[in-house]
């Protein structure tokens, strides 16, 4: 399986597992939405329910409890920091948080 596969059938199960189906908002860092727009269009997350996307670090977000929040973001300090303030002000019925982790080259690697 190559990577875009990969990436796709991760974030397949993401959007449809369990209770996720209904109306969705996913939330995202800079890193993931430019890998979604790789391996994902528009109209393929729309099918899957998702009727908005934003930054996680938006402030501008309406309270909207009837969608459901699926975060979608890096393992890093400040998108932890992120999280909890949304957590602590929900604007959302319920949340899913899936993370994406990877490591970048070590110098050694690098040649």
């Amino acid at each position: 399986m190559d990577t875009c596969a990969a990436f796709r059938f991760y974030v397949e199960r993401m959007l449809t597992t369990g209770d996720n189906n209904g109306m969705k908002v996913l939330l995202f860092d800079e890193e993931t939405l430019r890998m979604m727009g790789l391996v994902f269009s528009r109209h393929l997350i729309l099918e899957r329910g998702v009727f908005l996307h934003d930054y996680l670090k938006s402030t501008t977000r309406k309270k909207m409890s009837f969608l459901m929040g699926i975060v979608f973001v890096r393992p890093t300090e400040a998108n932890f920091e992120l999280l909890k303030a949304e957590l602590a002000e929900p604007k959302y019925r319920k949340y899913r948080i899936y993370c994406l982790l990877y490591t970048s080259p070590s110098p050694r690697d690098r040649g």
